[in-house]
This record gives C-alpha cells, structure tokens and sequence, in this order.
C-alpha cells in the first residue's frame, strides 16, 4: 500500500537557478535522471542538460517541491510546467 506521502514533484534548475526540468515521482525517480545516461527512459533534453553541466564541473541536483498523493502531485506538476 502507498503512503500518502509516496510521490513528489522535483525540479532540475541550471546552475544560474533556472528550471530546466519539472518532473513527479516516488522513491528514487528524481535521481534516476543523473545516472540514466544511454537509457531508453531517460528525458533526452535533460540528460545533455547534465551531462554538459558536469563536464563544466557543475552537478545539477533534484530539488523536492512537494509530497503529496499521486493526484496532487500530478496536478502539481502540470501547474509548475505551465508556470514555467
């Protein structure tokens, strides 16, 4: 059984503190992105984000913005990518 507090909304921001990437998820997901390189689930766009960040010698991390039910975080992601 899920928790009510299982899933989250992240964020990915570049290294001047712009968001580049709204994701939802539960458990590890959010760090999935920074070691999914080649991998057929990994969002194309974000990995070139990382892995050009990273040979700059910077290391964009996830940042937690919400928990919540899988509902809510889902409405929440969808309102922040029309935000941004």
């Amino acid at each position: 059984m899920t928790n009510q507090k299982d899933y989250y909304v992240y964020l990915f921001s570049d290294v001047d503190g712009t968001p580049v990437y709204v994701g939802k998820g539960r458990g590890k997901r959010a760090k999935s992105h920074l070691r999914a390189s080649g991998k057929q689930d990994s969002n194309d766009r974000l990995q070139k984000l990382i892995s050009k960040r990273e040979e700059a010698g910077f290391v964009l991390e996830p940042e937690i913005i919400a928990q919540g039910t899988e509902t809510n975080m889902l409405l929440v992601e969808v309102a922040l990518i029309q935000h941004l």
